[in-house]
């Protein structure tokens, strides 16, 4: 009789019978190996006439035939002492054995007192070392795990080794609240939770409540230590997960109640498996906050260190409150008036102000991407040139903070849906995928331009509108404010010296009052570009005087009755090359009737025109006649 003998001693054999033996990682089979190196359904040796064949059965790592990896899905004939290697375990075949030995049949590869390859036979180890063994394993496998929905997998997957549960998860709650952030599990006979079952949830609430494990029997014998036992129509085990004295979450764990029940040492078992998940999860945790915080980082806003007009000294005193609240805001006002600043400011003074802000131009991103930037993609999603790994949209990003939707009445009306849905359930789904993932973000949103609810083809749904509007904050005009104007000025120099550095003396108060005499249709915007540009002309050591301002009037930019030309963007946002080239279209705008005319000009495409236009903050204003 034919048997594979394992590692160099002839003590532990698998005997082969019948016509094939399936090896693999998947407790079912003839021979399972518990090895995170060995694929579900590895490889399998079967029987054709008096010849033994070896066969890989696609494995991810593969199998080697005396040193020599074999292709998949191909017979290779066994002779005796031929050398199987199946992730850490050597197999030798054998015909005839010269002493008796022990038949196993389960296999771990990674114990605390062997190395990662030798063989320990799980079945004939005690209930306490085969746990030992599988926590040990749960250490190695998660060591450096900073993916989450990997973590989660791979512990789901100790646990069933360890309980064989027919159903499992461990449901993780958003910080500071009592509600699920995500739910990770699986159902023994295939298929995924992702979901609380409705049934379970009073349990699993308790067990978060008090901070003690539970467990059910059939008849109650009373509670032992710090858990608790009830009766249940299914045997059960839930223990939370403690870290730091915070309640991350549970894990929960049943099946039938004709099955053999879950014991006290099952329960204190689940219970250190708790504690020992919940320490690694806070930290992968953690990093992803971190994560996300680090994607998101965008600079922050100047801190405003000038007394406010009375238009600003109003909004100023709604803010702490507005800050306060949990409800989304809506931000109106002219191009360039500071809205994303206000957004900034109420922020940083919310309870939120921890977290991340992300901002969001929603007309700066086409339509074809909008929906993927907001939500993101998942893995393996299908979209074209996307990353494989999956990418976390705006909205993820932004959890336990702000999200700054600006221009928001550009967003296309079908994803004003989507969104809708996101900010009424809380729940974003990426694209690809079918797991939706809680977050915790609040909404501000901004306007330039005004929302029309009634025109057909309106710019913002009605029902976001009102979803958004809870409350509204009008920016008013600098033409509005011009008392604003000379610390608005200064601290913007300052800030774009910070950039630029530059040895001047400052703004002189003639120059500062030719600013406060301009009306700045492109409001602080346009106030930053004339400052840039002053900058530059400034010579070192001098100080910005009026002549240094090049403040075009609107008879100066209009090229001719039906185009008026405004810069949104500073030009000290851009590298020297690009300002160069961004005054040559600026040039070729105002000094012809057209785009056509202009890319002609520029020997560029009128297509590249329009956008290097969008680029570099050139907005072309076209009147009717």
């Amino acid at each position: 009789m034919p048997y594979l003998v394992i590692g160099e001693e002839e003590k532990r054999v698998v005997t082969l019978t019948g016509e094939r033996m399936e090896i693999g990682r998947y407790p079912e089979l003839d021979i399972t190996l518990y090895d995170d190196r060995v694929s579900r359904y590895h490889a399998e040796i079967r029987r054709k006439g008096e010849q033994w064949l070896l066969v890989d059965l696609g494995s991810r790592n593969g199998t080697r035939l005396n040193g020599v990896r074999i292709e998949p899905r191909q017979d290779y004939p066994l002779a005796a002492r031929d050398e199987i290697e199946i992730g850490g375990t050597t197999f030798r075949f054998e015909e005839h054995l010269s002493e008796p030995a022990s038949v196993v049949t389960a296999i771990e590869t990674a114990t605390l007192e062997r190395t990662a390859r030798s063989i320990t036979d799980l079945s004939r180890l005690s209930t306490a070392d085969q746990r030992l063994a599988l926590l040990y394993r749960l250490g190695e496998a998660v060591r450096a795990q900073n993916d989450i929905d990997a973590l989660l997998e791979k512990i789901v997957e100790v646990l069933f080794q360890t309980f064989h549960p027919e159903r499992g998860f461990i449901g993780i709650l958003e910080q500071g609240t009592s509600r699920w952030k995500r739910v990770h599990g699986r159902l023994r006979r295939g298929g995924r939770v992702e979901r609380i079952f409705p049934e379970v949830d009073r349990v699993v609430r308790e067990v978060v409540a008090t901070r003690r494990a539970m467990l059910s029997v059939p008849r109650s014998a009373g509670s032992e230590g710090g858990s608790i036992e009830i009766r249940s129509e299914r045997e059960f085990l839930c223990a939370p997960l403690e870290a730091k004295e915070a309640s991350l979450g549970v894990i929960y764990l049943d099946r039938n109640v004709r099955k053999p029940p879950f014991t006290q040492e099952d329960l204190k078992f689940l219970s250190f498996l708790g504690l020992f998940s919940a320490g690694v999860l806070a930290g992968a945790l953690a990093h992803d906050r971190l994560q996300r915080k680090a994607m998101a980082l965008e600079e922050d806003a100047p801190v405003v260190d000038f007394e406010p007009s009375p238009a600003m000294e109003a909004i100023a005193r709604r803010l702490p409150e507005i800050a306060a609240s949990p409800f989304p805001v809506l931000l109106l006002g002219e191009t360039g008036t500071g809205k994303t600043t206000l957004a900034r400011e109420i922020h940083r003074l919310s309870p939120r102000r921890e977290g991340p802000f992300v901002k969001v131009n929603c007309a700066a991103i086409p339509e074809t991407l909008l929906e993927s930037e907001l939500f993101g993609y998942a893995k393996r999603s299908g979209i074209a040139n996307a990353d494989p790994k999956g990418k976390p949209g705006k909205f993820e990003l932004a959890d336990a903070g702000t999200l700054f939707l600006d221009e928001i009445g550009e967003m296309p009306l079908s994803q004003q849906a989507k969104l809708l849905d996101v900010l009424e359930d809380g729940l974003v789904t990426r694209l690809g995928g079918t797991k939706p993932v809680r977050v915790d973000v609040r909404v501000i949103a901004a306007t330039a331009r005004p929302l029309d609810l009634a025109a057909p083809g309106e710019r913002l749904r009605s029902d976001l509108f009102h979803r958004l509007s809870r409350v509204t904050l009008t920016m008013p005009p600098l033409r509005k404010r011009r008392g604003d104007i000379p610390g608005i000025a200064r601290q913007a120099l300052a800030n774009l010296l910070r950039d630029f550095p530059k040895p001047i003396a400052g703004i002189s108060d003639r120059a500062i009052a030719r600013l406060q005499a301009h009306d700045w249709p492109g409001n602080i915007r346009e106030l930053e570009n004339v400052l840039a540009q002053a900058l530059l002309e400034c010579p070192q050591g001098g100080e910005i005087l009026p002549e240094h301002l090049r403040i075009l009037s609107t008879k100066d930019v209009i090229v001719d009755e039906d185009i008026e030309l405004r810069c949104t963007r500073s030009e000290a946002e851009f590298s020297l090359k690009d300002r160069e080239r961004r005054r040559q279209v600026i040039e070729a705008v105002r000094s012809t009737a057209s785009f056509a005319q202009a890319a002609r000009k520029m020997g560029i495409s009128k297509q590249w025109m329009s956008v290097l236009i969008r680029k570099y903050g050139i907005e072309v204003i076209r009147h009717r006649k």
